[in-house]
């Protein structure tokens, strides 16, 4: 896997503020901490993506 930490960071947030989030992100800290450990993805070793996502269905 490839790709811009920062360009993903920012995708993340974009997300946030068009679904609706941003209010809940920043008022939330439990929302707060489960999007900066997505935001955090891409420095897990490929290996252990799949379990990561796996943790929050």
């Amino acid at each position: 896997m490839k790709g811009c930490v920062f360009h993903w960071t920012q995708t993340v947030l974009r997300h946030i503020n068009e679904v609706g989030l941003k209010t809940t992100y920043e008022r939330r800290e439990a929302v707060h901490a489960l999007m900066r450990k997505l935001m955090a993805v891409p420095f897990l070793p490929g290996i252990h993506i799949p379990r990561a996502f796996s943790r929050y269905n």
